[in-house]
């Protein structure tokens, strides 16, 4: 992701402008997401910088230990009294993509995944839940193409709440909204993925080897352990308070807010590439062009913004 910044910059402003003329007249639906996800990810000229001697470069460890990933029963999709259950063992994988209202993603004593919306006015405008080898797929409606343009049905906005075994680990986790406020409580998974417009994202006590955060002007809060940490924010603020140091923080924004918790042994160096984007450190630094090291400089965090502001603080 070491993309230019000022091209990046004029990227993201496009994408502010397309995302809220359509949120102000129309329901923003899974395809028109797409658009702003793939508006968002063009390739541009990385920018390498010299790192000092000092710094090791250490091969990447997962922070998790893999499972038994031995082949398993088809999951199947069952729907009883509301709560439509799968199998937590034939999944690895899930996939949300939700237009508007509260996701709530939770751990509890159970042995099954289950799955219950509210707020579906009728049967066009229910979930869908698929599954598909060890995927798991869950979308707003079974039509959404009527949610779309001016013919619009049933009600804008549902609630969607998905609990999970307490010990169900996630391989593959992406969440796809544009307006919905999503809440991820005590979840473990390898590869996790948010891509939002508007609505506001709460990771809880997760741990997440790979955190990739894509977000327009929705704030986005974590809480927990991750190895590797990359995100894209235009006017959105983003807030993690890490239990432990990561290896790699990859830090894209135009006007918002990064501000990041560290344990107080934390060694990092920040390459910063802005025009008047702020740095500020609680932990003690020294200066080398536009780097800013501390300690063994083990967890490189990189940082692109135009007028934003950075924040480490010590945990």
């Amino acid at each position: 992701m070491k993309h230019n910044a000022i091209l990046r910059i004029i990227l993201w402003s496009v994408v502010i402008v397309l995302l809220l003329g359509i949120l102000g007249s129309v329901l923003l639906g899974s395809a028109v997401f797409k658009m702003y996800k793939s508006s968002s990810v063009a390739a541009t000229p990385t920018v390498e910088t010299k790192e000092a001697d000092y710094i090791i470069d250490a091969p990447k460890e997962s922070i998790l230990v893999p499972q038994n990933t031995e082949a398993s029963t088809p999951a199947q999709v069952n729907t009883q009294d509301d709560v439509t259950t799968v199998p937590a063992a034939g999944i690895r994988e899930m996939e949300i993509n939700w237009v508007s209202g509260n996701i709530l993603i939770q751990t509890a004593d159970v042995a099954e995944i289950q799955i219950t919306e509210s707020g579906a006015a009728n049967a066009d405008c229910e979930m869908q839940v698929q599954t598909k080898g060890e995927k798991l797929s869950i979308a707003f409606s079974k039509g959404t193409e009527k949610f779309l343009g001016f013919g619009l049905h049933g009600e804008l906005s549902k609630d969607l709440t998905i609990t999970v075994p307490q010990n169900w680990e996630c391989q593959d986790l992406e969440i796809d909204v544009a307006s919905a406020k999503v809440d991820v409580q005590n979840l473990t998974v390898w590869d996790l993925e948010f891509n939002g417009a508007s609505g506001e994202c709460n990771f809880t006590d997760c741990t997440v080897d790979s955190l990739d955060v894509n977000t327009a002007s929705g704030d986005v809060y974590f809480t927990g352990r991750l190895r590797d940490f990359d995100c894209e924010a235009a006017s959105a603020s983003v807030y993690a308070k890490l239990s432990n140091v990561p290896e790699e923080m990859d830090l894209e924004t135009m006007s918002g807010l990064m501000d990041i918790t560290l344990p107080e042994d934390a060694g990092f160096t920040v390459s910063m590439e802005s025009m008047k984007a702020s740095f500020t450190s609680e932990f003690d630094t020294t200066t080398q062009g536009n780097r800013y090291v501390c300690g063994n400089g083990q967890c490189k965090i990189s940082v692109e913004s135009m007028s934003g502001e950075v924040i480490l603080r010590k945990g």
